[in-house]
C-alpha cells in the first residue's frame, strides 16, 4: 500500500502513514526512485531493516523524517546502510521496545547523517556488562559528526546486564 501511495502520487510531497507496516522494495534496485518529490515523511514500521530501505536512496529529497520502530533487532539483509544522508535535516526515531543492538544499528545509520539540524531519540536499550548511555558517550559515537545539529532531544532508557552482581 505504501508503495503505491508514493507511485500514483507524483507531487507528493508530505506523508503520514499510520498503519504499522513492513516496507519492502525488493523487486526494486536502490537506484529507482520511488518518489522525487517526498520531503516530509511520519511512519510507523515493523522492522530497523524497513527503516533502512527508507534511506537507501529510493525517497531522493526526504529532509524530515519521524519513524517509530516496532523492532530494532539484528539483520542479515543486504540493505545499503553505508552511504551518507545529506539531505536529511529532522530526524525523530522511537522505539519502545528494548534492543541489543544500539552499536551495531542506531549508531551507525546516525553516523551517515551528517547535516541533521534536529534529532529525536526516544530509545530503551540492553547493554551487557557496560555502563549506562551519557552524554560523552552520545558525542563520540555520533554528535561529534553532526556539525549543523541545532535541536537534540532524547530519553534513552538503558538497562544493564551484570551476571556479575549476586
Amino acid at each position: 500500500m505504501f508503495a503505491l501511495i508514493l507511485s500514483i502520487s507524483k507531487c507528493l510531497i508530505d506523508l503520514t502513514f499510520t498503519e504499522r507496516i513492513q516496507i519492502s522494495f525488493s523487486n526494486l534496485p536502490s537506484t529507482n526512485c520511488v518518489s522525487s518529490t517526498l520531503t516530509k515523511l511520519k511512519i510507523n514500521v515493523n522492522t530497523f531493516d524497513d527503516c533502512l530501505y527508507l534511506l537507501d536512496g529510493r525517497l531522493q529529497h526526504l529532509s524530515i523524517m519521524i519513524i517509530d520502530i516496532d523492532e530494532i533487532s539484528d539483520s542479515s539483509s543486504n540493505i545499503d546502510n553505508i552511504k551518507n544522508l545529506p539531505k536529511l535535516k529532522c530526524l525523530t526515531l522511537t522505539s519502545h521496545w528494548y534492543t541489543y543492538f544500539y552499536n551495531d544499528r542506531i549508531v551507525p545509520l546516525l553516523r551517515r547523517m551528517l547535516n541533521l539540524e534536529e534529532l529525536t531519540l526516544f530509545l530503551s536499550i540492553i547493554r551487557n556488562e557496560s555502563t549506562y548511555i551519557d552524554g560523552t558517550q552520545l558525542h563520540n559515537d555520533f554528535l561529534i559528526n553532526m556539525p549543523r545539529l541545532n535541536k537534540f532531544i532524547f530519553s534513552i532508557h538503558t538497562y544493564i546486564i551484570n551476571d556479575r552482581i549476586h
